[in-house]
């Protein structure tokens, strides 16, 4: 999400509120609190966040990034193994691999779900080069229990993000408004709220350029908090490895 600061974005709201004889004018100001927190919880039911899961009682997850760091030693260890041979010992490693994907996975943020895209194209890769390993059961069993679920929605902790960050802007503008900065940030709620959905299912389709077209279309305070085009590469990067890492656990349902 494009950072900005909070005196920035109050910034967006008191320039909107230049608008504010015409709104109240026209009894838009009325209510605006209550319309704001009513848009904000009907955008977020929209597409109910996906279950994170945990790390099991009693323990603490890793950060994303650490996690990843010791994954890339258990595919260095299947690829010795592969070298050398040992197909058991390869398929052991690449469990481990995709249970620690999974789990970064569950951090259900865009840096996340590229991490675990890595890992996820790494164990396929395995496979692509020894099928044979598809008939070592427990990694057979690692590939159905595992999802990669972000890969699905890959902007939608930008999404929720930038709902959250819109719906706690009015509280922090020094001036009464009779409730035009809930209504300004409601309106741009909508527009944010659409804007990222067009990115993603277009992302999620391929289409990059679609994506990029869509960064660009939010106006003033949408603007302020809309992720930019540059984000739609990396989101259909995540959706390709998850739409790979799905032909992958059909190839094993087959099997």
């Amino acid at each position: 999400m494009q950072e900005k600061s909070k005196g920035t974005l109050v910034f967006g709201v008191v320039a909107v509120l230049a608008l504010g004889s015409t709104i109240a004018g026209a009894g838009l100001g009325r209510g605006a609190e209550g319309k704001l927190r009513a848009t904000e919880a009907r955008l977020l039911s929209e597409r109910p966040l996906l279950a994170q899961g945990g790390g099991g009682a009693g323990t603490k997850a890793m950060p994303p990034l650490h996690e990843y760091r010791i994954a890339k030693h258990d595919l260095e260890m299947a690829r010795l193994s592969a070298t050398a041979g040992y197909r058991g010992v390869e398929a052991m490693a690449l469990v481990t691999v995709l249970d620690r994907a999974e789990r970064i996975d569950r951090a259900r943020t865009l840096t996340a779900s590229l991490l675990a895209a890595k890992l996820f194209d790494a164990v396929a890769d395995h496979v692509d080069a020894a099928p044979s390993l598809l008939a070592e059961e427990q990694l057979a069993a690692a590939l159905r229990r595992s999802s990669f679920g972000s890969s699905r929605r890959p902007l939608e902790a930008e999404r929720r993000h930038a709902l959250g960050v819109l719906a706690g802007v009015p509280a922090q503008v020094p001036i009464r408004t009779a409730g035009l900065a809930d209504w300004a940030a409601a309106q741009a709620m909508e527009d944010v709220n659409a804007t990222l959905h067009e990115m993603e299912d277009s992302a999620v389709a391929g289409n990059i350029a679609q994506c990029e077209t869509a960064a660009q279309r939010p106006k003033g305070l949408a603007r302020q908090v809309t992720v930019g085009p540059s984000i739609c590469r990396s989101a259909a990067g995540v959706a390709a490895s998850g739409s790979r890492f799905r032909r992958l656990r059909a190839r094993v349902a087959r099997a």
